[in-house]
């Protein structure tokens, strides 16, 4: 049994675009954040977000060298031996419960919008609508997350710049009680929390069998995704901890009490809308797009049964059997 087919020999897919997304942790994190430091939250994203890009450059350099076919799973194989790859494919299988807990802040949000509607039906309407797009494979995929993606950006980016003409607590006054709240381990507890949302965009590379010249695109377009996180992430944490009360930011679960205090009632639910809900939506899209590469390659070589490897033609698109166990 193969099982270092891991290298695409296939010929390139067409042109396309592929959209970038923005990581939910940003609007799920932040409050936690500012817990363990105070109005420090944005130095700490600060330093998250460098940090996070030196963790991930390794990554962003092997995407320049190989189109991985099946993602984490790949990388170790072919790096190590097919033994320490079937170690990671059968530990990543549990990666699934991730989704629930995007799908669970999916619905909390969208509570929050029609309070009728309880969060729990919300979450699990949009796991199956998603795992219905990603059955049709990575055109409609890319299409859907492009749109997101774009009135996602739209919107935290008029959020921030709109958010910092209305910060009105000392945020900058270093010599201030509630900035530093916990000290140099409180300050580097907050930021290992935030690199949690800081490194996502380097799954990019995870795409590279179905993208065209994957080698020369894809670490361009992760090294691009770096400042854009660094304005957003940095200037959404200056205004979520500026614009209310510290007593009102501080530990909050969601970004949501600055949005209120500065946004009008129709814009503030608009925002909701486009920011908070599109940042969980494109995560949660990306990641059941991206996970399907790991155990279909994993079948290839051996690891997993066959059976998921089936696929069947839709509306000349193609997707694997696989993709129908991320509903059970």
């Amino acid at each position: 049994m193969s099982r270092q087919n891991n290298i695409i020999n296939k010929p390139e897919p067409a042109p396309g675009t592929l959209g970038a997304v923005v990581g939910a942790g940003m609007v799920t994190l932040m409050g936690p954040a500012m817990a363990y430091t105070g109005y420090s939250v944005w130095l700490a994203m600060l330093l998250a977000t460098v940090l996070a890009l030196v963790m991930i450059f390794p990554y962003i350099i092997l995407g320049g060298t190989l189109r991985v076919a099946g993602g984490q799973y790949s990388v170790v194989t072919n790096l190590t031996s097919p033994s320490a790859g079937g170690l990671v494919i059968y530990s990543n299988l549990i990666f699934t419960v991730q989704f629930s807990t995007f799908a669970m802040a999916f619905g909390l949000y969208m509570n929050m919008v029609l309070p009728t509607v309880s969060a729990k039906i919300f979450g699990i309407t949009i796991i199956f609508l998603l795992v219905g797009l990603n059955l049709l494979g990575i055109n409609a995929f890319a299409k859907i997350n492009n749109l997101m993606s774009g009135i996602l950006l739209v919107s935290m980016v008029a959020y921030d710049i709109y958010g910092l003409t209305q910060i009105n607590q000392p945020i900058f006054d270093f010599s201030s009680s509630q900035m530093f709240t916990g000290g140099f381990k409180g300050f580097f507890l907050a930021t290992f929390l935030l690199i949690n949302c800081c490194h996502g965009y380097y799954g990019l590379i995870y795409f590279g069998k179905e993208a065209k010249s994957a080698t020369k695109d894809m670490p361009f377009a992760c090294l691009m995704c770096f400042p854009v996180v660094v304005f957003i992430y940095v200037t959404l944490a200056m205004v979520t901890s500026g614009t209310v009360p510290y007593e009102n930011a501080n530990g909050a679960a969601t970004i949501l009490p600055a949005a209120l205090a500065i946004l009008p009632k129709p814009v503030y639910y608009a925002f909701v809308v486009g920011g908070p809900i599109m940042a969980i939506l494109t995560t949660l899209n990306s990641s059941i797009a991206s996970f399907r590469f790991q155990p279909t390659q994993a079948a290839k070589d051996g690891w997993l049964p066959k059976a998921i490897l089936k696929e069947k033609d839709l509306e000349c698109h193609r997707f694997s059997c696989f993709s129908c166990l991320l509903c059970c």
